[in-house]
């Protein structure tokens, strides 16, 4: 389970630098429909959006960058969008100036923040897909080896079918008709 939370870490950090790993963590979240690792709040914590791509020239007051590179907004890319809620998905302040005072309630059971995307993380979505495989597995293989016992069960009722059985009866009979009666 480790390495499997490494991959998904690393991809979270190369999201918008490495293009495979950006449709690979989209198609993850959109079939699973789920957000980050453990919770949406992954994204928030992971750098990931290259600096370059922020405008650091404002305020440091009023900038959205931490001195570690890491950002004060909490955004999350757009395949955390739950597309079934009716109201536009406020995955991005840097972008929805007008969201940014519904974003500072995100940590409120009852937000348009959180109502718009994914809260819940893939480790359970995958450790369910995991699971059912290794389930699905398992089935085959007790499967197999039912076979297997029951071909040796009746090799062996064979073997001891021919084995009892007398040998060449037929043939005794016939030459015991050939034989002279004297």
């Amino acid at each position: 389970m480790e390495e499997l939370s490494y991959c998904i870490e690393r991809g979270m950090r190369e999201y918008l630098l490495e293009s495979h790993w950006k449709v690979m963590i989209d198609d993850l979240q959109q079939g699973l429909q789920c957000c980050g690792f453990k919770s949406y709040e992954d994204w928030f914590k992971t750098i990931w959006i290259p600096i370059q791509s922020v405008r650091t020239d404002l305020d440091p007051m009023n900038s959205p960058v931490k001195e570690d590179g890491s950002l004060l907004v909490p955004i999350v890319p757009h395949s955390c969008c739950n597309p079934e809620v009716r109201i536009p998905c406020l995955h991005d302040t840097l972008q929805q100036n007008d969201t940014i005072s519904q974003w500072s309630s995100a940590g409120g059971a009852a937000s348009p923040f959180r109502d718009s995307i994914y809260i819940e993380g893939c480790h359970n979505g995958l450790l369910k897909g995991m699971m059912g495989a290794l389930s699905s597995f398992n089935f085959l293989a007790a499967l197999i080896i039912m076979i297997q016992v029951g071909v040796i069960i009746i090799a062996k009722y064979l073997q001891d079918f021919t084995s009892n059985r007398p040998v060449n009866t037929k043939l005794d009979v016939v030459e015991s008709e050939k034989q002279p009666l004297i």
